[in-house]
């Protein structure tokens, strides 16, 4: 199993596309999902190991799914920890868009091993 969820229902700008083809490029298959009803399609007929968010808005509707699904936020830059974690169960990985692609990749590959060892 190499599928990461990536959900983003908003428009996706070109320069957030780099990690995604970074990931697929190192093995990973990378599921796109842009609406709310895909993503209980997802949840519901696809195994993944991780979910990309670029929004921590999401975290709650992610958890609503899965709370044992480690979750990366991709942010613009890299910023503190909020109240919009507080009640979310999931593991949570902040990443930033300006960090190196191998930071992703390799946070990717934690998860990878989180979900293997449970």
């Amino acid at each position: 199993m190499k599928n990461v969820l990536y959900f983003n229902p908003d428009f996706e700008q070109v320069d957030k596309r780099k990690h995604l083809l970074y990931l697929s490029k190192s093995g990973f298959t990378v599921l796109r999902v842009f609406n709310e009803k895909k993503l209980q399609e997802i949840f519901e007929n696809t195994q993944f190991f991780c979910a990309i968010i670029l929004d921590r808005q999401y975290l709650t509707l992610l958890n609503l799914h899965s709370k044992t699904l480690p979750l990366i936020v991709l942010e613009e830059e890299s910023s503190y920890i909020d109240n919009s974690c507080n009640n979310i169960e999931n593991p949570i990985f902040f990443r930033a868009m300006d960090e190196p692609l191998d930071t992703l990749l390799e946070t990717v590959k934690l998860t990878e091993r989180m979900v293997k060892l449970e």
